[in-house]
Order: structure tokens, then C-alpha cells, then sequence
């Protein structure tokens, strides 16, 4: 039956009673009467049926009111059984309950009664275990006294085996009986047991004296002797074997006590050679009277060791100042052999500390419990608790118990080694020969003292060119050296043989420094070659120490590895390349020193003209050309670049000095020097690359070269412009983004050659001491006559006039190695300088773009900014500020895309053109006249001796 309360039974139950959905519309939730009835009649033509529906309709209604009046009589009839079942249901609950009650009184009731049942036995039971204990408690009691009057008769008749278990069962009784010592009778008891065994351990120690007492007869109850031990405490059988082992080791006491003369070290191999005759001695005489499991000859061969050690102490304290180190070695390496015998013989060898009597494994034991003793089922539980009761005890440490003395006492060793490596060295050094890197003994050289190195892994670039032959000696007496010392100490000895080896490569570095060969100019072939190899065995040093150190902290002491370190010695090696690197440089210093003081003796304000690059620049670069090759022959790619860079470092700042350090600089001098910085940096750009076959060099020179010469190219624009006062220089300086202090501004003003400078050296030319004279070009401008020009080109020059006056001005800002002015370009567009130059002059820093990084970084770490070096085209094409711009010249426009070159036409010429494409542009006449201008100007440049 559905529940009409369910979310099932809400939008499922129909008039009906079932509880299948319908498919009529007219059932549906959502049901919508308009669109049910468009749907039934579209169009009027269908309203002829309206009738007939509406028919249906009744009859469904009718249909629908029948099937609810049997639903609701249905519902009045279910109500009422509902009501008669839950009053039946109501009815079973209550006696299920009334029968629960009668149950749970019954229990209680049956509870009661046996309880009174049970009380009486309960108390009968208490009885019989007080009863019990009591019974068991006497009969330990007899048992234990039985069992002392036993043990006392059967010690006296030395009936060791029926003592034996006597013993274990009194050891056992008397456990029972700890808790009443307070007894009398008890504490009586307890005091005989002590008594009697000691008397017994004293009697044991007797017999087992007369093994080695030639004047007693030699107890023929040793054997079983030997079980009474083990039944007693472990102290009873280590004292009987100690002084066994004691009294056997007296003559060797005597003989090689010191001052004997057997207690030298030279006659150490005595003392191991009487050790193995007494254990062949024990073995025939004694090994049958002991167990197997007390380990007498182990015990032996232990209390030897601790004696030997003893005299030894004694024999270094007195010695160790004068002995052979080679003597003291070879006894320390007989008792490092000796050590491992033992270690190696007695390595599966133990030994008890009780033997149960009870069990199979004791000596004639038949598993008997003693037969006179009264209640034995009370020991039974004791027997199998004790029947593995042995308990065993690990082998004594035989490896390092003698040769540990002579840690302290090595001193005299490691001084010896320490003789030894430094005569290694010199011998070494003074038969020293390079090795090239197409030698065949440089692949085993770097393996052979590489200690667990793997060379394969490192770059082509890293590989020295050349090593020193001494390099590979040393480290190879170094592995011999480790190897040595390993085999006797991995203690504090080893760790002053890493002292040594600190010490020798100090003094081998001081070898590889005074092989630098200072001030060598011209750089020769040979001392190229020498300081390379100084390069490249430091080199090789430096990447070899890390895996010695390894090797050494993978065997010494935990105590010491947080010690071993060579990073000082690995800084020594790094500044001896640096050094060397340095060497190389200061070469090149002391060949160009020349060049740059000719710079600084050049007089820049008398210069007439901007041709060439200078011969200083010329000088500069037949030096680079000709031993740059030379250093990249003799030093690993690595090396090179970093040589590279120590050289960029000095000559672009001396450059600059050198700038300064000139008296006075002119207009065209600025612009001559301006060319020569460009030239200076395309040395420095391609010589390095041409010397290492093509390789490029690393970004962070590229980008240092272009922004430190861009600090000279700034400060000769400025050299080159028309300001002559602060406050022109600050604005100047503000267009090209640059920061300067007064002090900056002042010290550029005092460099740069004003009117009365530029009027002296003029003076100085007409005296015949210049060559031809040079026009300016304002001045051929404003003596030329523009009479019978036509209106055009009259108009033309209206427009440029303004501009003529200043064209004395204009023209440092030309380029004059076949590029435009710097207005040139379409409306000065193209005049920005290159985005990523920095310039700066002192502390005076314009900067365009990205900042470079440092040059001079540690080999290895090249910075991964890439920089393309960039020609000056854009420095000389930006102008000055106020500079006018002129057209460009289009049949030249395709050079600013180019690198610049040497000066193919004067910058007249350039201007001409520029004048030229403006005539064109008025087009006519105007272009003729033009022409007429441009021949008027070449006339009377050949008139003056210059090319048109």
C-alpha cells in the first residue's frame, strides 16, 4: 500500500489509487488550460467538435467524482483496523514485560541461594592453599638443610659432579627463603650457605693451582671440577681463569719486562713469537682440563695484549724522541697483524657464565636431580628454568688493543713524512718538464692522483693546456702517503699527516709563484708558456683537493671530519692564478704604457682634420693582434676569457684617464678621439673572438666593453659640442640623461679647448707647423654669393641662411666615417642612441638602458645577459641639443644599418649632398642652381688642394 504521506505517493497517487503517473495532459502540475485548448483547436475549421469534447469532458468528471467516493470509503474503512492492531500490539507489549520481571526475580533469588551454598567451601578452599604453602615451605626448608650437610661432605671428598648439583639446588632453595631473613633459624641457614662456599671456591682455586704447580700432583678431579665452577656465580670462574692465565704469562713478565733487553722495540716480534708457542703449549697440556666454553685460550691471549701494551707505554715514553720512525712503523704494522690474527681466530668464539648441571650439556651429567634430596618434584620447575640458563659473553676487542699506544708516540712518524714529501718535492720541482694537453701522459695525469675523481665529466673548456710534471708526482706521493697512514691510524695521526699535506702545498705553491715571470715585454713564447702551466697546474691542484679531502674524511675519525677541510689552500691556488693572469695582464701594460703616454703628448686643439684612427689606436692594436693568439695558445678557454677580462679592465679605464690627463681637446680633436674610442672598442670586440677561433666572448665582457667605452664616446660628445659655461654643459647633460656633480662639470669644462685655444693653434698652423689649412664651413658658407640663383633656389638658401651661422657648430656633430649629422635621419627619429649603451664619464652616468654586470666574475660563472656591441652610429648620429636637422641624403640612407668604416669622403662632401637632395626636392631651375652652388664649392676645394 502507497503512503499517501511520502514524497513519493505527492504528484504519483491518483483518484484511482495508482501509482503510475498519467499521460494525460490534464494531470500534469504545470498544466496550462489556454495552450491545452489551442492545441485542440488550431483553427475555426476545428470548433465543429467542440460539442463532442465537451461531452468527454462531462463524462471524465463524472468518472473522476466515482473513483474519489470509493477512495474516501476505502480510507474510512483502513482507519479503523489501523486503530484495532495498534491496541492488539499494545496488548503483547505489556505481558512480554510482566513476564521480563517475573524472570529477573527469579535470578536474584537463585543468586541468593548459591551463594549461601558456596560460602562454606570458599573458606574449606583458603584453608587447604595456607595449608598447602605451609607444607611446601617446611619441606624446602629440610630440603635446603639436607642439602648444606650434603654439600659440606661431598666438597671434602672433592665429589665435584654430586656438588655441582648440589650447588644449583641450594642456589635454588634459598631464593624461597629471601623474604624471611628476619627469621633466626632462616638467617642461621642463609650464613652456613656463604660459609661453605666459600671454603669450596678457595678449595677450587687450590686444585686448579696444581695444573701449574710442578711440585703438587695435579688434581685428577679437574674436570669435573670444572661443572662446580659453573655452577657457582660467573665471578668464581673468571677468577680461576684469570690467575691461570696470570701465572702462565710470569715468565714473559720477566723476560720482556722493561729495562730488560728484550723489551726493546727492535725485538718485538719475540714477544708475538713466545705468544704463539704458549698457545701451542696450552693446547697439548691444558685445552682438555677446561671447557671448550671458557675460552682460556682467548682469556690468554687478552691478558698478553693488556701486557704487552703496558711494557710498550713504558718502551715509547722513553724512546719515541730517538727511535727510527721506520722501526717504530713496522712494529706498529706487526702489532696491527697480530691484532687481526687474534681477531679473525677467536671472531665466533663464547663464553658462559653458568652451566646447568640438570642439563644434557653438562660435563657427565645425566640429567639427574640429586638422588638423596628429599621432595626433588620442587626443583623440577627450577631445572627447566635453568636448563638454558647459560648466558654469553661477547669476544674482549682485539683490533686496536696494542697498536692504540702508539698514537700518542707517531710525532717522530709524521715529521719523517712530512722530510720525506717535501725532498719529494724538490726533487720534482728541480726535474720539472711541461706537459701539453696533446701529450699522452696528460690523460693518466689526470687520473692518477685523482682520487675517485672522474675527469670525463668536466668541459673541454676546463682542461688546462699545460701542467707542470711535479703536480702529478706530489699527488701521487700524496695517495702513497694516505695510503700508508690509513693502514696504521685513522686518529689524530692521520689528521697531522692532513696537516702535512696542508703544509707542502703551501710550500709547493710558493714554487708554482716565483716561476711567474714579472714584466715580460714583449710577451715571449716561453714565458707565455711558463705562466700557463702555472695556470694550469694550479688549476689542476684546485680541482684535485676536493676529492683528497674526501678520501681522507671517508676513513678518519668521526671526530676529526668536521676538521678536514683545504679551502685555504684552494684560495692559495685561486690567487696564484689570479696571479699569474695578473703577470700576463701587466705585460700587455708595460708594450701599450707608450702608446697612451703618446696619446696624452698629442696636442687635440691643433688638429686640422678627422682622418684615420689615430697610431696610438694603430700601436693598441698591432700589440692585441699579435699576442692575444699567443695567451689563447697557453691557457684553457676558461682562463682566456678571464684574461680577457682583467685586460678590459685596465685598458678601458686607462683610456679614460688618458682622456683626462690631455691639456686641452678641440672640437675636431674630440671628434678624432671620438673615433678612436669606436676602434678601441672594435679591438676589444673582435680580437678575442679572432683569437679563440671564432668562439664569441661571454656577455658580461661584451656588455662591460660597450658601457664603459660608452662612458669615453659621452664625455667626447660633450668634449665635441659648442657649450662653454655651466649652465649650457647642465643642460647639455640633462638631454642626454646624465647626472653630474660641480666638481664633474668643472674638471670637463677646464679639458675642453675654448676660442682663444682653438685662435693660438690656428696661429700656431699659419707658422707652417700644420699642413694644409682646412676651411670651416660656415665660413665658405657666408663668403659664396648667391647672385644669379634663381628664385627657387634663392628661396632655398632664404631657408637655410638662418642656419649658416651655425654651421661651425654643426659640423663636429657629423660622422665622419661615411655616416650623416645627426639630423640626417627623418625628423631626428633615428637620432636616439643605441638602447643598450651605457655611458658615464667619472661618476657622470647616462644611462640608455639595461645596466651591465660585472666584468671579472670568478672562472666559471660567465654572466648570462647577451650583449651585442654596438656600433657609435647611434652616439654620433643623436647630435647635440639646438642642432638643426638637416634632410637625409637617400642615395647614403642604407648606411646606418651598417658598421661604421674608415672615412671614405670629407664631411663637405656629405653636406654637398645633403644640399644636393634638397635641390632635387625644389625640383627645375632650383636643382640647377644648386648645381651651380655645389660646383662653385668643389672649385675652390681643389683650388685648395682637398679632394671634392
Amino acid at each position: 500500500m502507497l503512503n499517501p504521506f511520502s514524497r513519493e505517493g505527492e504528484g504519483s497517487l491518483n483518484v484511482t489509487g495508482s501509482s503510475t503517473a498519467s499521460a494525460d495532459p490534464l494531470d500534469d502540475p504545470n498544466f496550462d488550460p489556454i495552450d491545452y485548448i489551442n492545441k485542440k483547436f488550431p483553427n475555426e475549421q476545428s470548433l465543429s467538435k467542440i460539442d463532442h469534447f465537451i461531452g468527454e469532458l462531462q463524462e471524465e468528471v463524472k468518472s473522476l467524482d466515482q473513483q474519489i467516493l470509493v477512495a474516501v470509503r476505502k480510507q474510512a474503512t483502513s482507519s479503523a483496523d489501523t486503530q484495532r492492531d495498534l491496541a492488539d500490539v499494545q496488548t503483547a507489549i505489556q505481558e512480554l514485560f510482566d513476564r521480563i520481571m517475573r524472570m529477573k526475580k527469579k535470578a536474584a533469588e537463585s543468586e541468593n541461594l548459591v551463594q549461601e551454598i558456596c560460602r562454606d567451601i570458599k573458606c574449606l578452599d583458603y584453608g587447604k592453599k595456607n595449608l598447602t604453602t605451609t607444607i611446601t615451605a617446611l619441606k624446602r626448608l629440610v630440603m635446603l638443610v639436607t642439602a648444606l650437610d650434603q654439600l659440606r661432605d661431598a666438597a671434602a671428598n672433592r665429589h665435584y659432579r654430586e656438588t655441582a648439583n648440589l650447588i644449583l639446588a641450594i642456589e635454588e632453595l634459598s631464593l624461597h627463603f629471601k623474604d624471611l631473613i628476619g627469621v633466626p633459624k632462616i638467617a642461621e641457614l642463609l650464613s652456613q650457605k656463604a660459609t661453605i662456599f666459600r671454603e669450596l671456591q678457595k678449595q677450587l682455586m687450590e686444585d686448579f693451582d696444581t695444573l701449574l704447580d710442578t711440585s703438587q700432583e695435579t688434581c685428577p678431579c679437574l674436570p669435573e671440577a670444572a661443572a662446580a665452577v659453573d655452577a657457582m656465580t660467573p665471578d668464581v670462574r673468571r677468577d680461576i681463569v684469570t690467575s691461570f692465565c696470570l701465572r702462565i704469562l710470569e715468565p714473559y713478565k720477566k723476560l720482556f719486562q722493561p729495562p730488560e733487553e728484550a723489551s726493546t722495540l727492535e725485538m718485538v716480534e719475540r714477544r708475538y713469537s713466545w705468544l704463539n708457542r704458549t698457545l701451542r703449549e696450552y693446547d697439548d697440556k691444558y685445552a682438555s682440563v677446561f671447557p671448550e666454553t671458557w675460552a682460556v685460550s682467548c682469556a690468554l691471549c687478552e691478558h698478553f695484549c693488556h701486557i704487552t701494551r703496558q711494557h710498550l707505554v713504558e718502551v715509547l715514553g722513553a724512546c719515541h724522541h730517538t727511535v727510527d720512525p721506520t722501526v717504530l712503523v713496522r712494529v706498529l704494522h706487526k702489532s696491527i697483524e697480530v691484532e687481526e690474527k687474534l681477531a679473525k681466530k677467536f671472531q665466533n668464539t663464547t663464553t658462559d657464565t653458568g652451566l646447568n648441571p640438570f642439563s644434557p650439556s653438562a660435563a657427565g651429567s645425566e640429567s639427574q636431580m640429586p638422588p638423596s634430596l628429599q621432595y626433588p618434584d620442587l626443583l623440577a620447575d627450577a631445572a627447566k628454568k635453568r636448563a638454558d640458563g647459560s648466558v654469553s659473553r661477547t669476544v674482549p676487542r682485539f683490533k686496536g688493543i696494542i697498536s692504540e699506544c702508539f698514537e700518542a708516540y707517531l710525532g717522530s712518524w709524521v715529521r719523517y713524512e712530512e722530510t720525506q714529501l717535501i725532498d719529494s718535492v724538490s726533487r720534482a720541482t728541480a726535474n720539472d718538464s711541461i706537459i701539453g694537453e696533446s701529450d699522452p701522459s696528460m690523460a693518466s695525469i689526470r687520473r692518477g692522483a685523482s682520487f675517485d675523481r672522474h675527469d670525463g665529466d668536466e668541459e673541454e673548456s676546463d682542461m688546462p693546456k699545460y701542467i707542470f710534471s711535479s703536480a702529478s708526482e706530489i699527488f701521487s706521493a700524496f695517495k702513497a702517503c694516505l695510503r700508508r697512514t690509513t693502514a696504521i691510524s685513522t686518529h689524530q695521526t692521520l689528521f697531522d699527516i692532513f696537516q702535512v699535506f696542508k703544509r707542502v702545498l703551501k710550500r709547493y705553491a710558493d714554487i708554482l709563484t716565483g716561476r711567474i715571470t714579472k714584466k715580460v715585454a714583449p710577451l715571449t713564447d716561453e714565458a707565455a708558456r711558463t705562466i700557463g702551466s702555472v695556470i694550469g697546474t694550479a688549476e689542476y691542484c684546485d680541482s684535485t683537493l676536493p676529492a683528497l679531502s674526501s678520501a681522507i674524511v671517508r676513513t678518519i675519525d668521526e671526530a676529526f671530519t668536521s676538521k678536514v677541510n683545504f679551502d685555504p689552500e684552494r684560495d692559495i691556488m685561486w690567487n696564484l692564478k689570479t696571479g699569474a693572469v695578473q703577470s700576463l695582464v701587466t705585460s700587455f701594460e708595460t708594450q701599450l704604457e707608450p702608446s697612451f703616454a703618446k696619446m696624452t703628448k698629442t696636442n687635440w686643439v691643433a688638429l686640422q682634420e678627422v682622418g684615420d684612427q689615430s697610431s696610438y689606436v694603430t700601436e693598441v692594436g698591432e700589440v692585441m693582434t699579435t699576442q692575444f693568439p699567443l695567451v689563447r695558445a697557453n691557457l684553457s678557454l676558461t682562463y682566456y676569457r678571464f684574461f680577457g677580462d682583467k685586460f678590459a679592465q685596465w685598458v678601458v679605464p686607462k683610456f679614460i684617464s688618458s682622456i683626462y690627463a690631455c691639456k686641452k681637446i678641440g672640437e675636431l680633436g674630440a671628434q678624432q678621439l671620438l673615433l678612436d674610442s669606436y676602434s678601441l672598442k672594435t679591438l676589444l670586440l673582435e680580437v678575442p673572438v679572432l683569437a679563440a677561433e671564432g668562439k664569441p666572448v661571454p656577455a658580461g665582457y661584451a656588455k662591460y666593453v660597450i658601457r664603459e667605452i660608452g662612458r669615453a664616446e659621452t664625455l667626447l660628445k660633450i668634449l665635441s659640442s659648442s657649450v662653454e659655461d655651466v649652465e649650457s654643459l647642465k643642460t647639455l647633460l640633462e638631454g642626454q640623461g646624465a647626472v653630474a656633480t660641480q666638481e664633474e662639470i668643472t674638471r670637463i669644462l677646464s679639458l675642453k679647448a675654448g676660442a682663444a685655444d682653438a685662435a693660438q693653434a690656428a696661429a700656431a698652423t699659419d707658422t707652417g707647423s700644420a699642413t694644409h689649412p682646412q676651411p670651416r664651413v660656415g665660413a665658405a658658407l657666408q663668403s659664396f654669393t648667391v647672385g644669379g640663383l634663381t628664385s627657387g633656389a634663392s628661396h632655398m638658401l632664404t631657408q637655410i641662411q638662418p642656419h649658416i651661422s651655425q654651421m661651425p657648430l654643426q659640423v663636429p656633430s657629423f660622422n665622419f666615417g661615411g655616416l650623416h649629422a645627426g639630423g640626417s635621419g627623418s625628423a631626428g627619429a633615428s637620432a636616439a642612441p643605441s638602447p643598450s649603451v651605457t655611458s658615464s664619464v667619472g661618476i657622470l652616468n647616462t644611462t640608455t638602458g639595461a645596466s651591465g654586470s660585472t666584468v671579472g666574475e670568478r672562472v666559471g660563472q660567465p654572466p648570462s645577459i647577451s650583449t651585442t656591441a654596438s656600433p657609435p652610429t647611434a652616439a654620433l648620429s643623436a647630435g647635440l641639443p639646438g642642432s638643426p636637422q638637416w634632410p637625409r641624403n637617400e642615395a647614403a640612407s642604407s648606411s646606418d644599418s651598417e658598421a661604421p668604416q674608415q672615412p671614405q669622403r670629407p664631411a663637405m662632401g656629405r653636406l654637398f649632398g645633403d644640399f644636393q637632395s634638397l635641390g632635387q626636392r625644389l625640383g627645375g631651375q632650383a636643382t640647377q642652381d644648386v648645381k651651380k652652388l655645389i660646383g662653385k664649392f668643389t672649385d675652390r676645394d681643389r683650388g685648395a688642394g682637398r679632394p671634392p
